[in-house]
């Protein structure tokens, strides 16, 4: 029955635990991932995913879903290694992705506008020999069996007899249409009992298995009502969960877990709690949930009797936390949405292939619950941000080089048609623009470049790689500006940089110096510089370092000047000539034994294609220097002693004896 918030709403389905599904046409899925330029995707979090099917080409962007990072982690610390992805199909406006994939396994739901498809195990079709292999059908392909209904029964039905009808609902819909991100979450505690547990090898399993489900939930409710889904805690088969009495009574199951939610604090700390049961319920119940709930300390609880089919399950789900929501059965001649046909949407009294979207009624019921619920929390808005100062990148004059810009969003929600203009001068011309999750578009050879990155996730970023190149030498400004709707500060849209054009020039440095130095003695070491390019090369610096221990005193260096600091000489050369070189010295002196270092490096106004010769180092080995205060030879023995004491009373006696008389 569809009940009030004292009584469950009942989702009624398959009598077991097998898939009540046919798909009636399928595809094989075979994804890669898409080629982007050298460099690309170092910074970004998208993933650039492509495939074919249907006759055309599915360009997915995609990034890990932050919402569900809390018990992602929980599943993660015991080595899991399931990722959870959101996403679009890029240049689709109003699609949305969610996908999970743990080695070769992947699963998840692609809406496109008019179509679900639905992407999972080749298991789903009941033939053993392709279990290994994953495929992607249409859900208006998938025909369900005639004892499937949520709450009654009903012929056996195509999800084609309704999808005229379901795409006119989408597409009058803007709040459905939009997709344009969550501005709102709820947390979610979820619980998996011991049943389902055992269908699974471990508990990180079916502890993945219930984040996959959340994950398509979080996509549909994200895109339809801007709720986005967060799962803080994943209780499976523990202390907690086994304080649910073993009935297969629909009814009696969510009224203990009803009770079970309202005496644990870590069940109501949440706005709604779900149960994935592995058991055969009673009847053809495959979900329960309260009508009307959201945030009740007791009745904010539903169930799903969970399948093979992790996006099948995902749809009851998704329909049983809508009944939370207040959104009650579609066609119901005693609730608000009496009119609304079944077997089109979400909310429809059985499961359907055509059924994934809520009805404009649905919504229309929902959406005042949502604004009086406390437990749903607004989102802080979207901040898009790049660096204020985009640095000075140098490249050779003539070359191609590559330059990027990463762009990401700080806050605490999607950011929405996210856009960014970048502006270089003439002289230097755009070769190729690039961004995963979106397009660019350039002025013929130069000038302005616009990247449309459309949604943006809290935490996501994109990154526009570019390649440019200039015939000029000089230095030059090049500027960016990142814009979204409802940004929340503007301060950190823009940035500005420096392109400096440099001639290419081989520049080369060798270093002598003695192999061993005495503490306290200075000494001196030579270097060599030379320019093996065809043509002058302006400002050439070389830097002498010591290590430790080392004080430098003076340079010198032919057609030069030399500066001293406390730990380096830096010597200056304005011009060397092609194929020219200048030499010079340095003096230091040790203050103290060991193994002391001098590093010299040469750089300058060009570009070097060959760094290794840049840079030469010597090792001087310091002794302590010979000690220099008298010995005492003791006793007035031996050569070269101290006078003795004695000695020099007889001396002065004699003196005196021989002073002549007055």
């Amino acid at each position: 029955m569809c009940a009030t918030l004292a009584a469950p709403a009942v989702a009624m389905g398959h009598s077991d635990a097998a898939t009540p599904v046919r798909v009636l046409a399928h595809e094989a899925f075979r994804p890669v991932l898409s080629t982007a330029p050298a460099g690309s995707q170092k910074a970004s979090t998208v993933r650039a995913l492509k495939f074919d099917a249907y006759g055309r080409r599915f360009n997915l962007a995609l990034e890990l879903n932050p919402r569900l990072t809390a018990a992602a982690k929980a599943a993660q610390a015991e080595g899991s290694a399931l990722s959870l992805y959101q996403g679009t199909i890029e240049n689709v406006p109003g699609s949305w992705v969610r996908m999970s994939a743990k080695a070769q396994s992947i699963s998840g739901m692609i809406w496109d506008g008019d179509e679900l498809y639905l992407v999972d195990s080749a298991a789903i079709l009941g033939d053993d020999a392709r279990t290994g292999e994953t495929i992607i059908f249409k859900l208006s392909d998938a025909q369900f069996d005639s004892d499937a209904p949520f709450c009654g029964k009903e012929p056996l039905r195509s999800g084609k007899d309704a999808y005229a009808a379901l795409v006119t609902e989408l597409k009058s819909s803007p709040i459905i249409m939009q997709a344009a991100g969550a501005s709102m979450r709820l947390e979610i505690s979820a619980l998996a009992d011991s049943l389902f547990r055992n269908r699974y090898s471990s508990v990180q399993t079916a502890r993945e298995a219930v984040l996959i489900r959340l994950n398509n939930v979080d996509g549909i409710f994200s895109a339809q009502l801007g709720v986005e889904i967060q799962v803080p805690t994943t209780n499976i088969d523990d202390a907690l969960t086994s304080q649910l009495p073993a009935t297969t009574d629909a009814n009696t199951l969510v009224s203990e877990l009803g009770s079970l939610r309202e005496r644990t604090s870590l069940l109501r700390a949440r706005g709604l709690t779900h149960l994935f049961t592995g058991r055969d319920l009673d009847g053809t119940t495959v979900g329960i949930a309260y009508t009307d709930s959201l945030c009740h300390r007791r009745y904010g609880a539903g169930l799903t009797q969970t399948s093979g089919n992790s996006t099948i399950d995902s749809l009851i789900t998704a329909h049983e936390i809508g009944h939370n929501f207040g959104a009650p059965h579609d066609g119901d001649p005693e609730k608000q949405c009496a009119s609304t046909p079944q077997g089109q949407y979400l909310m429809s009294p059985s499961v359907n292939a055509g059924a994934t979207t809520f009805s404009q009624c649905s919504v229309s019921v929902i959406l005042p619950r949502m604004q009086a619920a406390t437990c749903l929390l607004p989102l802080t808005a979207p901040d898009l941000s790049i660096p204020i100062d985009l640095g000075t990148h140098t490249a050779a004059v003539g070359r191609p080089f590559e330059w990027h810009l990463e762009i990401r969003n700080t806050g605490g929600s999607t950011a929405i048609s996210s856009s960014a203009r970048l502006f270089v001068p003439p002289v230097v011309m755009i070769d190729d623009v690039f961004v995963a999750g979106g397009t660019c578009t350039s002025a013929s050879g130069g000038g302005a470049v616009t990247c449309e990155m459309g949604n943006i996730p809290a935490g996501g970023s994109r990154v526009i790689e570019m390649t440019m190149h200039s015939d000029v030498v000089g230095s030059n400004s090049i500027s960016a500006h990142v814009s979204t709707l409802n940004d929340a500060q503007t301060s950190n849209n823009s940035g500005d940089g420096t392109l400096v054009i440099e001639p290419e020039a081989d520049l080369a440095v060798t270093a002598d110096a003695p192999a061993t130095g005495v503490v306290g003695s200075s000494l001196t070491a030579s270097f060599t510089v030379t320019n093996a390019a065809v043509i002058d090369v302006t400002g050439v610096q070389v830097e002498v370092a010591f290590s430790e221990g080392m004080q430098p005193s003076a340079g010198q260096i032919a057609g030069g000047d030399c500066t001293v600091s406390a730990t380096s000489i830096r010597c200056t050369v304005p011009s060397l000539a092609a194929n020219g070189s200048a030499a010079g010295t340095i003096t230091a002196t040790p203050r103290s034994a060991g193994t002391a270092t001098i590093a010299t490096a040469v750089s300058g106004d060009y570009v070097d294609p060959n760094s290794a010769n840049d840079r030469a180092e010597r090792s001087v080995s310091v002794t302590p220097a010979p000690s220099t205060e008298p010995s005492n030879s003791g006793g007035g023995q031996g050569g070269g002693g101290s006078t003795s004491p004695l000695l020099l009373l007889a001396l002065s006696l004699l003196g005196l004896l021989r002073r002549p008389r007055a």
